[in-house]
């Protein structure tokens, strides 16, 4: 199921001196899931004249349909006033070992990533100046901040940087709320509560004065609140089942939903239709209904690979961690194909190869179909990453699809992949399945950069089925 590379965030345009008010035995906060301590983040600031170096580390315990592993996120940061100039980050749980380094040139960082796979490069292009998350509230203290005002900010995030991200992706707003005084068991604190709206998911903050965070609360229903070291440190974590924490109810039980080849739902929980990714014929949504038709294959008139036509020719680009046009991700297509021309066919084999081939095992990292090429193992977004680069590398135009799919009586976030064969057809390479049954609810559909704006949808929006066939 469909998840946890994504879950972490966050970029500006300042240009001041940098005189903070910070705590140099670092700032602790304690991360809670419904009550339970699942994870902590700890943060140290280095100022010297002009410059900052920040160190910031994030350890959650997560449960992945019963696996259990430590996730470790750590990332060092150089500014020069408050620009970036370099970077690190790096990201562990369990075998997955991912890091990246990142130094400013001009107008652009150029990036290096470290997998398992071996290194490879990308440039990210800075548009507008980018302020890093630890640095954020530190930044907007010094803003005279008052009730009722706002600040349009671009947030640095290396996850978001990795998966594709562009500028205009990481644009946020800074919404002053009120001045409230809380209490929480490291103390009282008068606060400015601050609302973020960031790629339309929105997180509450409560802020000193000085941009120190008391208190964030943000989707799926995580808190985290300002401890002390000690208290860090001492209490035992708890594990985060994030897979049936984000699970939707359903109101009735399908039987086989693996041959489901119609469904009729009422959606509840989004503000505009806007929200949602149902242009296709797959998807049609309407009053809050979505009705979802399994494809027939009988009607596809398919073509020889590779496609060669213009309008879709941006589904076959390779990406960053999408490399289609490597040497092992052609010649794995190639031999999988065997020379077979068919678009159809030749989506099948490469499904059916990925299905067969992957074991499916939990995984929390970014997904990178080279890594997983080598390692034969993964969870969805891990199969239809594999799955893009050797359809895209075999010339057949390629999405990734971001969802909610039923299993066991409750849908789940779920992630999957389109193809273009006259018309966008939904496979799974997960399930092994082409076409994809019809409870494959889709709400984001592209590449890995877009997976991160389902994270707007979770926890708001609810289910109800109607009719299923």
């Amino acid at each position: 199921m469909y998840f946890l590379g994504f879950l972490i965030i966050f970029l500006l345009n300042a240009s001041q001196s940098i005189a903070l008010k910070v705590n140099f035995e670092g700032e602790w906060m304690g991360i809670y899931s419904g009550g339970d301590k699942i994870g902590y983040s700890h943060t140290i600031y280095k100022p010297k004249r002009e410059n900052l170096q920040i160190f910031e580390e994030t350890k959650l315990n997560m449960d992945t349909l019963g696996t259990k592993q430590v996730v470790d996120i750590r990332s060092t940061y150089f500014l020069n006033k408050y620009e970036l100039q370099s970077f690190e980050f790096s990201m562990k749980a369990g075998p997955v070992d991912l890091s990246a380094e990142g130094k400013r040139e001009g107008k652009k960082l150029n990036i290096q990533i470290s997998s398992i796979s071996g290194k490879s490069n990308i440039s990210f292009p800075i548009e507008n100046e980018p302020l890093v998350y630890p640095i954020l509230f530190k930044w907007l203290a010094e803003q005279e901040p008052k009730v009722g005002r706002s600040y349009e900010v671009t947030l640095f995030d290396p996850t978001l940087i990795l998966t594709g991200a562009e500028t205009k992706d990481l644009q946020a707003t800074l919404s002053i709320e009120d001045e409230e005084q809380i209490t929480i068991p490291y103390g009282s604190f008068k606060t400015y509560r601050v609302n973020m709206l960031f790629m339309d998911s929105k997180s509450t903050y409560w802020i000193t004065e000085d941009g120190e965070i008391i208190k964030e609360a943000s989707p799926p229903g995580l808190v985290s609140l300002r401890e002390s070291k000690e208290k860090v440190l001492a209490e035992t974590l708890k594990s985060l089942d994030i897979v049936q924490k984000t699970a939707i109810s359903s109101n009735i039980s399908l039987d086989n939903p693996r041959t489901l080849k119609f469904l009729r739902i009422k959606i509840d929980g989004i503000e505009s239709p806007k929200e949602l990714n149902l242009e296709d014929k797959g998807n049609l949504f309407k009053d809050g209904i979505i009705e979802v038709r399994r494809s027939d294959l009988s009607q596809i008139i398919p073509y020889e690979i590779p496609y060669t036509d213009g309008a879709y020719k941006s589904y076959t680009k390779s990406t960053s961690l999408i490399q289609s046009d490597d040497p092992k991700i052609i010649e794995e297509s190639a031999e999988i194909l065997k020379g077979e021309k068919d678009s159809l066919l030749a989506a099948k084999e490469i499904n059916n190869w990925v299905y067969k081939k992957l074991e499916k095992v939990p995984t929390v990292s970014l997904p990178n179909a080279l890594d997983v090429l080598e390692t034969r193992r993964g969870d969805c977004n891990e199969h239809a990453a594999l799955f893009a680069a050797l359809s895209r590398a075999a010339g057949i135009p390629t999405k990734i699809v971001f969802g909610v799919v039923y299993v066991n009586g409750k849908f789940y976030y779920h992630a999957w992949n389109e193809v273009f064969l006259g018309t966008w057809v939904p496979v799974d390479p997960t399930f092994g399945q082409l076409p994809a049954d019809a409870s494959h609810i889709k709400f984001v559909g592209g590449d890995l950069n877009r997976g991160p704006e389902i994270i707007r949808l979770v926890g708001k929006i609810k289910i109800e089925i109607l009719d299923a066939s």
